[in-house]
């Protein structure tokens, strides 16, 4: 993959208190759809933070930014996100590209 050219989809989520078993839970049947369907994601990762459990970062490469515009549209895709946005205080969806990379040589 050109990292150049990597693009990612990203998502902001601050979960209502009490609802965070209740996200990750949707989260995690919504990303396997996304694999069992092939749909061009290539890695996902959920991330929940330390400090603030409620707060939680969804993120993950794509071959391209089309891949991505072709996700969000699907009935799949709209149904989690109603799910989500309904147990979340806030979210902050976004598309974002690769400026920079390194990994540590072994």
């Amino acid at each position: 993959m050109d990292e150049e050219n990597q693009r990612f989809s990203v998502g902001i989520w601050r979960v209502k208190s009490g609802k965070e078993k209740d996200f990750i839970a949707a989260f995690g049947s919504f990303a396997k759809c996304v694999f069992d369907r092939n749909l061009g994601a290539e890695e996902v990762y959920l991330l929940q933070d330390i400090e603030q459990p409620s707060r939680f970062i969804t993120c993950g490469p794509w071959e391209s930014i089309q891949k991505i515009e072709e996700w969000r549209k699907l009935p799949e895709f709209k149904e989690f996100f109603v799910k989500a946005k309904s147990i979340s205080d806030e979210v902050t969806p976004l598309t974002m590209k690769s400026i920079l990379h390194l990994e540590r040589s072994q």
